[in-house]
């Protein structure tokens, strides 16, 4: 893996953490799913800064950028991906590299307000993998934010379309995906800041 990759990666991982504990924090609003998106960009755009000072590295953060042509459960045409991150080097001769980011917002069901069912909100979280999966990037990733306790940790079994902690995404999963994930994936919901109030899932597609 080449040191651009690495440090890409590292953007990602270090912007995600302080996305998550600003979250907590109650210093970041978490309303929609087009506002926690804007902030984490903004976050990765504020944790590449040392990199590119130094004149070695440029990035690029778009929002809601081309993924192309995509025959997917949730795509019948140009995808858009909520995030996406280019890397390159000031090295003209070296490769630059691409993260996508799809991300989700499962808010709990307000008073006097109309959600989608749950179901249909957990399939969201499946159809933005199995875009993610389709997409031309050397790193991707789901993130998802929810304040209800129920997608993390679901009653019941046979849920469909279970995203809960612990299960694995495989040709046995219950879901109303119109074909079969090309890869196999363990959901691990972050510990980091597990409460009542705040849950996230940052998980790595292949």
């Amino acid at each position: 893996m080449e040191a651009i990759l690495n440090k890409l990666n590292q953007i990602i991982e270090t912007a995600y953490g302080e996305w998550r504990d600003r979250i907590v924090g109650n210093e970041i609003p978490t309303s929609n799913e087009r506002t926690i998106q804007v902030y984490l960009a903004y976050i990765i755009l504020k944790v590449a800064e040392p990199f590119e000072d130094n004149g070695k590295y440029h990035i690029k953060v778009i929002l809601e950028k081309d993924a192309g042509e995509q025959q997917t459960s949730k795509t019948d045409g140009r995808a858009r991906c909520d995030i996406m991150i280019k890397a390159t080097t000031s090295q003209t001769t070296t490769k630059g590299y691409v993260a996508a980011i799809e991300m989700k917002c499962l808010k709990k069901k307000e008073e006097g307000k109309r959600n989608k069912p749950m179901t249909q909100m957990r399939l969201s979280v499946l159809q933005d993998i199995e875009n993610l999966e389709n997409y031309s990037a050397d790193l991707k990733y789901e993130i998802v934010y929810s304040n209800d306790r129920v997608y993390p940790h679901p009653k019941g079994s046979n849920i469909k379309n279970n995203i809960g902690d612990g299960i694995t995404i495989n040709d046995d999963h219950v879901n109303d995906l119109s074909q079969n994930l090309k890869h196999k994936y363990l959901i691990e919901w972050d510990k980091k800041n597990d409460s009542d109030n705040h849950f996230f899932l940052k998980l790595k597609i292949k």
